[in-house]
């Protein structure tokens, strides 16, 4: 869910874009967070988006929320919805204390015993979310769940003031 991100209605906060590690079109998941890179060779809007580190810089990224429009009847319900390798889609990007909201899936494994309100969501070497009990050295902290809605981790994300991984977690 994009709950009050920018991009449900500032088109200067939502980017398209493909998903292209090691520029080599992938499949990836909504939900994912991904780095905003330049614009694809030949092309006027849609970016390059690679796989962050977990030192990225928050700014550079955003999180995907493709419209899960059912074009094919190659998917049998919502879940199975995913984001196939070379086309186009969307990405809101992280802005000063906005929220979404995402579900288990969006998360790295063994985090299960975190993810509940206060939980601190970070990057991390891959497109999926970390959550610790507290702030990792060296990481940047993408912001803290505030809310269990169902099967809904509510996030908000970090102030201005926490731009980089040394700020946040040294």
């Amino acid at each position: 869910r994009t709950d009050n991100m920018d991009g449900t209605v500032l088109g200067e906060d939502l980017v398209s874009g493909k998903y292209l590690p090691s520029e080599t079109e992938t499949d990836i998941d909504n939900g994912n967070v991904v780095v905003i890179g330049d614009l694809v060779e030949g092309e006027r809007e849609i970016r390059e988006l690679d796989t962050p580190t977990a030192a990225t810089n928050l700014w550079d990224c955003g999180v995907t929320g493709t419209p899960e429009v059912m074009k094919e009847l190659s998917y049998n319900t919502l879940d199975e919805f995913y984001n196939k390798a070379g086309d186009t889609i969307r990405v809101y990007r992280f802005k000063p204390n906005k929220i979404f909201s995402v579900t288990r899936e969006a998360f790295t494994t063994g985090v299960d015993a975190q993810l509940k309100v206060g939980g601190i969501i970070e990057l991390m070497a891959g497109t999926k979310f970390n959550c610790v009990a507290s702030a990792t050295a060296s990481t940047t902290q993408v912001g803290k769940i505030i809310a269990v809605e169902g099967e809904y981790y509510v996030i908000q994300i970090a102030s201005a003031k926490q731009d980089t991984a040394a700020a946040v977690g040294g």
